[in-house]
């Protein structure tokens, strides 16, 4: 399977940001959290890791390419406080590509690219509810660190 990452080019990282910070309100949404508290989420979120518009200092994102044509988005950097231990802040597929193996492939690559950068560890935050990614990462060998609960009272 030829599947590739490129540099994102400036025009990449705007029409991600747009599309990332939407879905990460709706993902915020269906795992429970209200609404307004999900958008100002988002916002603080992206406006900090993607200061002016441009990934945070040593944080890299990527067009995931197939065929050489973009199937996707991804966006890796180190943690603020251990720079050694590198993060997948977020993946995307496109939705016309999923279950061809090109998001195992990209993930793949990323911890080529965290391991030469002198990462020892790659993380990653996954919802719940995406059942299917939970699977993935878990067939790559990721191991639950923590889980979050809640019940609403109402």
């Amino acid at each position: 399977m030829n599947v590739s990452l490129t540099a994102a080019t400036h025009a990449d990282v705007t029409d991600y940001l747009v599309d990332a910070r939407e879905s990460y309100c709706a993902n915020l949404v269906a795992a429970g959290v209200p609404s307004s508290v999900a958008t100002r989420t988002a916002d603080e979120t992206f406006s900090q890791s993607f200061p002016g518009g441009q990934p945070a200092a040593g944080h890299q994102v990527f067009r995931v390419e197939h065929g050489g044509e973009k199937a996707g988005v991804l966006w890796i950097g180190p943690q603020p406080t251990e720079p050694q231990r590198w993060w997948v802040f977020d993946i995307v597929i496109s939705s016309a590509l999923r279950g061809q193996g090109l998001g195992r492939r990209a993930m793949l690559l990323a911890e080529n690219e965290a391991r030469a950068q002198g990462a020892v560890e790659l993380g990653l935050n996954v919802f719940g509810h995406n059942t299917v990614a939970v699977a993935l990462y878990q067939s790559l060998g990721y191991e639950m660190t923590s889980m979050r609960m809640r019940k609403p009272l109402s």
